[in-house]
């Protein structure tokens, strides 16, 4: 219920039951199936709508997505055949499309070779391949860019349907030359497997292989910038993330955390504020209160602090500072308050700060 994908298991499911099985789908044995699938649709179609976040007009985005994405059918089916330009972080427009191209002439190849196939199944593999890579298709660029390889998973039933009914299973080999290759088959890809997996091993792993194989991803560049040790080589990457996408979720904070570090306060502003607008990450508050502090403004650090404990209650050093900001503006009994309030949560009180407050 809470993937689109799986709308659309009901009809990779009536595929099979009529193109594969070869069932009667107007069998009335069917009939609770069917509407187990109505009744399943219902409650995800009426619990996505309360949950999502998105309103209820259609988003006119998504009319172009199919058209914008429709050549990442040709790249996934490169990675399913030829799985050699693996990415954990893979962009539509950093990944090649030969070995796609090269994948459907291989695949169209030892359909042709086999000499018994049911291009009944052919065809019902095939669209349940494609249906499941509808919520794919659907999602504009503009939204998310990110062509993830691990949405292959339920796509990949419908293509090995498909490849059950070509010379790989209808041939004329023997079992010794059927067990040889698909022993060799199985070391190649355990090899691919076992190279391509040390890039998920920690995080630092995982964004420098994602920047390596997607080099224009401003999201991958900029998660890089913030696991790396070096404030120099952070600094770096933010620069480059912004360069290529301004706009990118959650890099104008990081760009105003990188002036902060850089003690450019006041210039920071404008890009904590822009992310602000776009995302409302808790984190901008907090950073904003050291600029209103900078430009002496007190009850607009207080109000940012307010804001950012609403929703970060525990944060230490939220809570001191907006302790020592009550004491600095006089107003002793909301400073009474939060050391109140910051002994419940078990946050250290300064001692000179208590003897002030007088609690």
């Amino acid at each position: 219920f809470t993937k689109e994908t799986a709308v659309f298991a009901p009809v990779s499911a009536l595929l099979i039951l009529v193109f594969v099985l070869k069932t009667n789908w107007r069998a009335k044995s069917n009939l609770i199936q069917y509407g187990m699938w109505v009744l399943g649709f219902i409650i995800w179609y009426a619990a996505r709508s309360v949950a999502s976040i998105v309103g209820s007009e259609a988003d006119p985005r998504l009319a172009t997505g199919l058209v914008e994405r429709f050549p990442l059918l040709i790249q996934y089916i490169g990675k399913i055949f030829l799985p050699f330009n693996l990415s954990p972080f893979p962009i539509m427009e950093d990944t090649v499309y030969y070995y796609g191209i090269a994948g459907i002439l291989l695949l169209i190849a030892i359909i042709i070779l086999a000499k018994e196939k049911d291009w009944k199944k052919i065809l019902a593999g095939l669209l349940i391949f494609l249906s499941f890579l509808v919520p794919v298709f659907l999602v504009p660029a503009a939204i998310n860019t990110q062509t993830f390889e691990h949405r292959l998973y339920l796509p990949m039933i419908g293509m090995l349907i498909v490849v059950s009914q070509t010379a790989l299973f209808n041939n004329r080999f023997d079992e010794k030359q059927l067990l040889t290759g698909g022993t060799l088959l199985i070391i190649i890809l355990a090899v691919l497997n076992f190279l391509h997996q040390r890039h998920f091993k920690d995080e630092l792993s995982f964004w420098t292989q994602a920047v390596k194989t997607s080099p224009n991803s401003a999201y991958a560049i900029m998660m890089l910038g913030a696991k790396l040790e070096d404030p120099a080589e952070g600094a770096k990457m933010f620069r480059r993330a912004y360069a290529i996408d301004s706009t990118e979720k959650y890099i104008n904070y990081y760009y105003g955390a990188m002036l902060q570090y850089q003690d450019s306060i006041l210039e920071s502003e404008r890009y904590l504020l822009a992310e602000k607008q776009r995302s409302d990450f808790v984190e901008c508050d907090f950073m904003l209160a050291r600029v209103a502090v900078e430009k002496n403004n007190i009850p607009a650090a207080i109000e940012y602090l307010e804001n950012f404990l609403a929703r970060a209650p525990l944060h230490d050093l939220g809570n001191t500072n907006l302790l020592q900001l009550y004491v600095q503006s006089g107003d002793l009994v909301k400073a009474r308050l939060q050391m109140i309030s910051m002994d419940q949560k078990g946050l250290p009180v300064a001692e000179e700060v208590r003897k002030v407050i007088g609690g």
